[in-house]
């Protein structure tokens, strides 16, 4: 049995029930030898690894597996499925083992496994995980997308690491070479010494030979000289000497000889060996020398360094202000955060906690720099609420209110300031704090008593308008309700007085609804409702006259108003707002016929348009006069036709038979089906196009239609299963005439539900004779009705199949799979006559038990191998007999 074991990461916060795997299986050539949905329960909590293993279907010769997740389960009762839409096929950027994996790690971590890159379908990142384009973050290991495909692809890994490589070989390089030439020049002077012994009585003559060519060639010979020896300082190691020379060369050759770049490449070598000697000195003289140069990477590495300096150091202000001036520079980004890191923590650890929380919070999401600010804002409020600085300590709770014991501190703090507020006279304040924490201890009833305090405070001043606001706050608080009460009675009497309704009803639609209060609120609405008439805003009039009911004149005057409005919208041209405001008017004057007149206008501007749906819309709800009916029917007729130009027959047919006997609907309702079958014809459905063609009777050609369409769904079909009977292949028979089954066939092929129940009657007996008894069972019970398949079912192999126990308690299963437990034993059985077969693969052909007796649920067997008796009683329970996933191949 094959077993694929397969590693797991929960990426979500969900926890896994279990999964489904499409597992399939190929041999040398790629060719597919079979494949299963295999499901496995598994337990995973949180981001932790897990493992399950699958058992595809039994293949041999199986030399490569493709596996797919197909489903996931979860325990809170989620379901997700793998969709097609959604796959992205990538090619992986992990990395084998070795150099080229190891210089990746030296700069991404350990956890790396490739260069990041990014393509149309999916971002890879560096930990190799492949994420949708949608994403920001790695699902896996949290890193930024921006800055993984900033830093760690092949490009700029290439130039952080291979930049220092290339440097190292230059430097090996040039230390051969100088060794070469030293040792050269040592042998040179070694021959000098003895040629100038041997040509001392030429000196004079080489002298002047010497000088004779100097002013000859005084053009080239000097500069090119002066290039050589500046060439030889430089190879050996004096940079400064060559630099010193080459800038002669060009200062007296300006432009010639190169001497300008090699300028530049000796100061180069200059700074770098200051930036190696890596002290103060050094590191600023090489931050100058390299700005003036214009070569930036050399300048970010020597600012890099006087950074790390000064941090060793023990100067931490110099050297974030330094990492700071970098922005652009990944290292000194790193190097700055990781600074600035542990100038929080240890400011944490030295309770310093809000230099602690700025620090943090500059850092974002680097490392857990987020935990910690909330843990020190959280110690910070603990601190503040010690010292009693409860204000201070409101205020920091309440950015952390998902932390740990947190609300209860908040509450705790904000009561306590409450408390102070009241003792400070500061009332409404308190009140306000005391309100906010609900049933907590006794602050529902401080709070009330504080508004109260506030509302007599305001009462004694003669500030009503406060002193009601404080007092309907209070409600319920000792005489709160009687004191607003008599306080928003009196604001509302005095805003009547001063001809300010609106400040009145305000008031009064705060109070209870005395007899007093009622009439003198519906006196304000009524007197507000004048005043808006008055301004020209009839419909806001209206609203408040009809909120009076039988007030006065209210109602009357609300539908007047009303009325008055809908005419001038009528007139406007707005006939949908006007309709609305006549059916809510009722039986008022002409109303209803105003509201008919709307719709008939409604209808008719929809008309016009050629929105003949609308048009039907609005007259389906005019009163049914012989004009609307005649204009419903050409509306229904109009959508008919265009539904039928639109290639929507179902919809045309629908519309052409509303319209009765409307013109020639009724011709059309035909003309809509039968074009509805030839569209299904054409798209290859015959099967409901023969349907549709009967149903249309004698119409045109539809009764040929009809035999034709019947032949296109059935003939090929038919005639392939009546080969594959006569050759014996009853599983092509079966296959090929199964989706036909159920279905109500033509007269001509009625034979096709025999034809199949035949091949399965063949494919039974087939297997029986193969020795595969119950391979043939599922055939067999597919056709019910037939006498010799019900003859065969009552084979002693197919009746033993289920669960038995022997006197002892021990169990004996047959399955209907094939596959049996025998007191304890796995095999697979078979059977025939009286003979029950038994053995360790399928299909045995060993008779082991013979039947002796089976009736009123017990079996009786004999041993073939002993001659002794076994006596099994059936055991009855809802257990299945039949292995999970298997399909009936009928």
């Amino acid at each position: 049995q094959m077993v694929c074991d397969i590693d797991f990461r929960n990426l979500g916060e969900k926890e896994v029930d279990s999964i489904q795997m499409n597992i399939i299986c190929f041999d040398d050539a790629g060719i597919r030898l079979g494949g299963r949905l295999v499901r496995q329960s598994v337990r995973s909590i949180g981001e932790a690894l897990y493992s399950a293993s699958f058992r595809p279907e039994h293949v041999d010769g199986a030399t490569r597996v493709e596996a797919s997740v197909e489903k996931v389960w979860f325990r809170d009762g989620v379901l997700w499925r793998r969709e097609e839409r959604n796959v992205r096929e990538y090619e992986s950027n992990l990395l084998p083992e070795g150099h080229e994996l190891d210089r990746l790690r030296s700069v991404a971590g350990p956890d790396a496994a490739g260069y990041a890159r990014e393509d149309d379908k999916v971002w890879l990142c560096v930990c190799g995980r492949a994420n949708r384009t949608s994403d920001e973050i790695c699902m896996r290991c949290h890193r930024e997308r921006g800055f993984v495909l900033r830093m760690y692809s092949f490009a700029a890994i290439d130039s952080t690491l291979g930049e220092k490589e290339r440097a190292l070989q230059q430097q090996s390089r040039e230390n051969v070479e100088r060794s070469s030439r030293q040792t050269e020049k040592e042998v040179m002077e070694a021959q000098r010494l003895r040629r100038r012994k041997r040509r001392k009585y030429r000196r004079v003559i080489v002298l002047l030979a010497v000088v004779a060519i100097l002013l000859a060639g005084l053009r080239w010979a000097l500069p090119l000289g002066i290039l050589k020896t500046a060439d030889a300082r430089m190879a050996e190691g004096k940079a400064a000497d060559a630099k010193t020379l080459y800038d002669t060369v060009e200062k007296w050759w300006k432009g010639q000889f190169g001497a300008a770049e090699k300028v530049e490449e000796a100061e180069r070598v200059i700074v770098s060996r200051l930036i190696d000697a890596g002290t103060e000195e050094t590191l600023s003289q090489a931050v100058g020398r390299a700005e003036a140069l214009g070569d930036r990477t050399l300048y970010e590495a020597a600012v890099l360094k006087q950074g790390i300096l000064a941090w060793q150091e023990g100067n931490l202000a110099k050297a974030e202000q330094l990492f700071a001036s970098l922005p652009e520079n990944a290292e000194a980004i790193a190097q700055r955060n990781q600074l600035v890191y542990s100038i929080a923590r240890e400011a944490k650890e030295k309770l310093q906690y809000p230099m602690a929380i700025e620090r943090f919070t500059e850092l974002g999401g680097y490392s857990d720099a987020e935990a910690q600010r909330d843990d020190c804002i959280y110690l910070y409020g603990r601190q503040l609420l010690r010292e009693e600085k409860y204000a201070e300590a409101c205020e920091q709770f309440e950015k952390v209110t998902g932390l740990a014991d947190t609300v209860s501190l908040l509450r705790r703090a904000r009561y306590a300031l409450a408390g102070e507020k009241k003792e400070k006279g500061q009332l409404q304040d308190a009140a306000m704090l005391y309100e906010s924490l609900g049933l907590y201890e006794s602050a529902e009833e401080l709070g009330r008593e504080c508004r109260y305090e506030a509302g007599v405070a305001a009462l004694t001043e003669d500030n009503l308008t406060a002193a009601a606001e404080q007092l309907k706050m209070a409600e319920g608080y000792l005489d709160a309700s009687e004191l607003f009460a008599d306080a928003a009675m009196t604001l509302a009497q005095q805003a009547m007085d001063a001809g300010d309704e609106e400040t009145a009803i305000g008031w009064l639609s705060q109070m209870t609804r005395t007899a007093e209060v009622s009439a003198l609120y519906n006196q304000a609405v009524y007197g507000y409702a004048e005043k808006l008439q008055k301004e020209g805003l009839t419909e806001a009039a209206s609203v408040e006259f009809a909120s009076l009911g039988d007030y006065s004149d209210a109602r009357a005057r609300a539908e007047s108003l009303m009325y008055s409005l809908a005419m001038k919208e009528l007139q406007s041209g707005e006939a949908e707002n006007a309709l609305l405001r006549f059916l809510d008017l009722g039986e008022y004057e002409d109303a209803a016929e105003r509201a008919e007149a709307c719709r008939q206008q409604l209808a008719d501007a929809a008309m016009v348009t050629g929105n003949f749906e609308e048009a039907l819309s609005w007259l389906s709800q005019a009163q049914p006069t012989e004009t609307v009916v005649r204009q419903m029917n050409r509306c229904r007729y109009q959508l008919a036709k265009a539904a039928y130009d639109a290639g929507e027959y179902e919809d045309a047919v629908t519309w052409y038979q509303a319209c009765g006997t409307y013109l020639d609907a009724e011709e059309g309702v035909f003309r809509a089906r039968y074009a509805m079958a030839e569209a299904l014809e054409k798209n290859g459905e015959y099967r409901d196009a023969a349907v549709a063609f009967a149903e249309l009777g004698s119409y045109e050609d539809a009764a040929q239609r009809v035999t034709r369409c019947e032949d296109a769904w059935l003939s090929a079909a038919y005639v392939s299963a009546r080969l594959d009977a006569e050759n014996g292949n009853y599983e092509g028979v079966i296959r090929t005439l199964l989706p036909y089954a159920a279905e109500k066939l033509p007269e001509r092929y009625r034979d096709i539900p025999a034809m199949l129940e035949a091949a399965r009657l063949g494919r039974a007996q087939e297997l029986i004779g193969q020795n595969r008894p119950l391979d043939a069972l599922p055939y067999l019970e597919a056709i019910p009705g037939n006498s010799k398949a019900a003859k065969l079912l009552d084979a002693y192999v197919y009746a033993v199949i289920g669960r038995w126990k022997d006197k002892s308690g021990v169990e004996y299963i047959f399955r209907r799979d094939g596959t049996c437990t025998l007191a304890g034993r796995e095999a697979c059985y078979g059977g025939s006559g009286y003979e029950l077969y038994v053995g360790e693969e399928p299909y045995p052909t060993r008779a082991v038990y013979q039947v002796v007796n089976l009736r009123n649920g017990t079996l009786t067997l004999k041993v073939l191998a002993d001659g002794s008796i076994l006596r099994l009683t059936s055991v009855r329970d809802s257990e299945p007999l039949q292995n999970a996933g298997e399909e009936e191949k009928q």
